[in-house]
């Protein structure tokens, strides 16, 4: 019963990433695996886990100097969590708490300039 419920609940987190514009070649097999596990273990419903992953993506673009990319990625976050809260598949409480990590990461990206347009 733990497995079938585990298999899922991953199956349904990966599907979701759609809605984020990535899937698992971007995130890499056992990366996805690792971000299932955490999630898992914090409770987080499957949107919850999902909108959580795709937070760790946005991180991982920023850190790689794909900048572009991140802004793409954070407006994507922004438009999903505004359409998910409405329809009530995550609660406003979580996305709150998430909003100071998100902060944070997009805080990396330096600012444009003639050397960096982004």
């Amino acid at each position: 019963m733990f497995f079938s419920r585990r298999r899922k609940f991953n199956a349904t987190v990966v599907q979701l990433f759609s809605a984020f514009e990535f899937d698992v070649d971007n995130v890499g097999g056992t990366q996805t695996l690792n971000a299932l596990d955490i999630t898992w273990k914090k409770g987080f419903s499957e949107y919850e886990a999902a909108y959580y992953i795709a937070i760790l993506m946005l991180s991982g673009w920023v850190e790689a100097g794909e900048y572009e990319r991140a802004h793409a990625a954070h407006k994507r976050l922004k438009l999903v969590s505004a359409k998910w809260l409405i329809l009530g598949l995550i609660s406003e409480p979580f996305v709150s708490g998430q909003q100071p990590m998100v902060d944070d990461i997009m805080r990396r990206i330096p600012a444009p300039s003639p050397k960096n347009p982004l």
